[in-house]
């Protein structure tokens, strides 16, 4: 009897549960999983280490990255005792690491080995290379889910400058990033960055001198930051193996670049989203099981926006709108679709009228911040044709790209825009004043 008073004293804890590999970046991303940064961030300068030495630095470093990249050129700094003036590039398929595998750009490697036949060949990769470069690249899968890697291992005496003018052409593309690792036991900061922008410094590692290179040339600025995330605590600065720096475009550099359609999705994407939009209407109205969610491709996690609208000939029976923002595009296609179903709808679509009615969709692509000083700088960067996001005290309004055709005039399009929230245009210079633009892709059925 005196025993089963105190069973609680022979309980032992149940463990916790541990988390896995994705859930644990997943948590260090939070909120920036689905995020690219306002401004194009083009290198990135990480501590060298395993994934428990480094990890929270990579997931630092997996924040500041656009999801539009779909190419990562990972530099590895030489060994000390190296004597070797190329760069080599392992032999491998792609880089494994738990559930996660991350492709090589086979075809992009065999251009530079044709290119650069001196300076780039083939090599074998120790165990411990093979582990760190698979563990960094499926960090930064957890964000990217769909890109490939060019591994480069930089010799003891590699020239510096061959291996810039390699990369430079690349970077000026856009969708590709260098990731410069310092050897092992190294960490970035900012004042050896800004020493070897300025050439000075001695024993810099190689790594770090190209990072500083290419942002002097392309005329970037360097940021150091550190992870901090909800799910685990703060990182202090000061901790080597938590540093990583960042380089992005300057703020007084123009960072909205025009973009067509094409660029940010695909003709096939585009037919692919409409059949989705299409089965989630049939699944309400015939109560159907819902469609799967595409997801073989990535901007479909996109946080764009969309507008659908429903056509009868010429005639636009319908259409609802869901500007970009946190949701990815095929879970905001689902809720902007049900509007047309709610009983409170202007026009509800009802199970006779869907086969009548032929589905256009315009994908609206994540917004860009526009940096400005004056209204008169505003006016000159601002692109015309675009559509334009404000949010000025918490007050946002927008204007897709078509109401251009009605407001051709700059000054007046602005107006229009400002007065729809009671603003004017002179309120977009305050300092918490935001103004982003976004281009659409429309696709439609029948066409």
């Amino acid at each position: 009897m005196l025993s089963s008073l105190f069973w609680w004293k022979e309980r032992t804890p149940e463990p916790e549960p541990q988390q896995t590999f994705e859930e644990k970046v997943g948590g260090w991303l939070g909120e920036t999983m689905l995020k690219s940064p306002e401004r194009r961030v083009h290198l990135l300068v990480l501590p060298g280490g395993n994934f428990e030495k480094c990890g929270r630095a990579w997931g630092a470093a997996a924040k500041c990255i656009p999801m539009q990249a779909e190419r990562l050129f990972l530099l590895l700094a030489p060994s000390a005792d190296s004597t070797e003036s190329r760069m080599i590039i392992p032999e491998l398929e792609g880089l494994h690491f738990e559930n996660s595998a991350v492709p090589l750009d086979t075809a992009l490697i065999e251009k530079l080995k044709r290119e650069h036949p001196r300076t780039v060949v083939s090599g074998k990769m120790n165990e411990a290379g093979l582990s760190r470069l698979s563990q960094l690249a499926a960090v930064f899968q957890v964000k990217l889910r769909a890109y490939r890697i060019v591994p480069v291992f930089l010799g003891g005496y590699t020239d510096v400058k061959q291996v810039e003018q390699m990369l430079l052409p690349y970077l000026k593309e856009g969708n590709s990033i260098v990731v410069s690792m310092l050897p092992e036991g190294n960490a970035p900061s900012s004042q050896q960055m800004t020493q070897a922008m300025e050439g000075q410094g001695t024993g810099v590692p190689s790594t770090l001198r190209i990072a500083a290179d290419l942002s002097k040339e392309l005329g970037l600025v360097c940021h150091e930051t550190a992870l901090t995330s909800p799910t685990d605590k703060d990182i202090d600065i000061n901790d080597p193996s938590s540093r990583v720096l960042f380089c992005q475009e300057a703020l007084d550099k123009e960072p909205f670049v025009r973009e067509e359609a094409s660029s940010f999705i695909t003709a096939f994407d585009g037919k692919v989203l409409l059949e989705f939009t299409r089965a989630t209407l049939e699944s309400h109205l015939y109560k159907r099981q819902a469609p799967s969610l595409p997801t073989f491709s990535k901007c479909y996690q996109e946080p764009y926006g969309c507008q659908i609208a429903l056509l009868e000939g010429d005639k636009v029976l319908a259409q609802a709108t869901s500007m970009p923002g946190e949701q990815p595009l095929t879970a905001l296609l689902v809720v902007t679709a049900a509007r047309f179903l709610r009983a409170d709808a202007k026009y509800k679509l009802t199970v006779d009228e869907l086969p009548n009615v032929r589905i256009r969709l315009d994908v609206l692509s994540v917004p860009q911040v526009l940096a400005f000083e004056s209204m008169q700088e505003l006016v000159e960067k601002l692109p015309q044709g675009c559509g334009v996001l404000i949010d000025v005290q918490g007050k946002k309004a927008g204007f897709l790209p078509q109401v251009w055709k009605q407001v051709p005039d700059k000054r007046l399009f602005l107006q229009a825009l400002c007065k729809r929230i009671g603003k004017t245009p002179q309120d977009l210079l305050a300092p918490d004043a935001k103004l982003s633009c976004f281009f659409v892709a429309s696709f439609e059925e029948g066409k």
